[in-house]
């Protein structure tokens, strides 16, 4: 019989567990839909919905770093450091959301287009301005979100909206940048795509 020394395994694979909490509140029960990882690893970007169905949010999840051990579990919540409580439109379809390839900015479903947000991360990059884009409180009034006011994110710092592009007759359930050009592309519910090539 052969045994494998316990450092050997570390060196090879890790998994730490997370739980996760929403901006309403860890007593809210939740899913998440839709999850990427940040291109260098330092953050996770999330789409969560409420189980009841009523609420969304797009999440961006602070990551710390890996341990040694092969497996750990942890027993406090991981906590949003940033949040934006999303239009509530195409009830009981997932939305994804994705990271651009520089990992500055977020692209996120948004009713039937997308907007693309940014934040700014521990490592202090420059943020953009938002330009010609309706606040998204206007945006949740215009929609019909009555209860848009309701529940402020206190603890969390706001996505920032760069801008909101509308161009489908249809929810957007997919919003995906390029890998490799400045290029975005969404996916509306009744199967038609739209490429942009968004100008800062």
């Amino acid at each position: 019989m052969f045994l494998v020394p316990d450092t050997a395994v570390w060196k090879r694979n890790a998994l730490e567990v997370y739980t996760l909490t929403v901006p309403d509140g860890e007593e809210r029960s939740f899913c998440i839909t839709s999850l990427q990882m940040h291109p260098l690893g330092r953050h996770t970007l999330t789409r969560c919905n409420s189980i009841s169905g009523d609420q969304e949010w797009t999440c961006i999840y602070e990551l710390p770093e890996m341990g040694q051990a092969p497996f750990r579990s942890h027993n406090g919540p991981l906590q949003p450091t940033h949040a934006s409580t999303e239009a509530n439109v195409g009830r009981g379809f997932i939305k994804e959301i994705s990271f651009s390839p520089d990992g500055r900015l977020v692209c996120s479903p948004s009713g039937f287009g997308l907007r693309i947000m940014t934040f700014e991360p521990s490592d202090s990059r420059e943020v953009l301005k938002p330009k010609n884009s309706v606040s998204i409180l206007e945006k949740r009034t215009l929609i019909g979100n009555k209860d848009a006011n309701e529940h402020p994110l206190p603890h969390w710092k706001p996505l920032g909206e760069v801008r909101s592009v509308y161009g489908h007759n249809d929810v957007v359930l997919t919003a995906k940048f390029s890998p490799t050009h400045c290029q975005l592309a969404s996916g509306c519910l009744s199967g038609s795509i739209a490429i942009y090539q968004p100008r800062f």
